[in-house]
């Protein structure tokens, strides 16, 4: 069954999912995908750039089919002593 682009809706909130790839690199998905099949079935999928066109995950070269939320990680300081 293949699916078909339809429509892309840009994403307000671009920090993940990730999808991992063999190499170690991440690659953060970037739109809304929404795709029909030649069944006349829909749905709508997470779209990620590979060279010029917006891709699903299962379509992203090197993909191992993990998918990781956030890629970066929120340091707090706390100041010691008594002021």
């Amino acid at each position: 069954m293949t699916w078909s682009t339809f429509d892309v809706k840009r994403r307000d909130e671009r920090f993940g999912p990730n999808a991992v790839l063999a190499d170690g690199r991440q690659l953060c998905s970037e739109v809304i995908l929404l795709q029909r099949n030649e069944t006349g079935a829909t749905r709508v999928v997470l779209g990620f750039l590979v060279g010029t066109e917006y891709v699903p995950i299962e379509q992203v070269p090197g993909w191992t089919g993990r998918t990781e939320r956030e890629r970066y990680t929120l340091l707090l300081h706390e100041k010691v002593g008594a002021e």
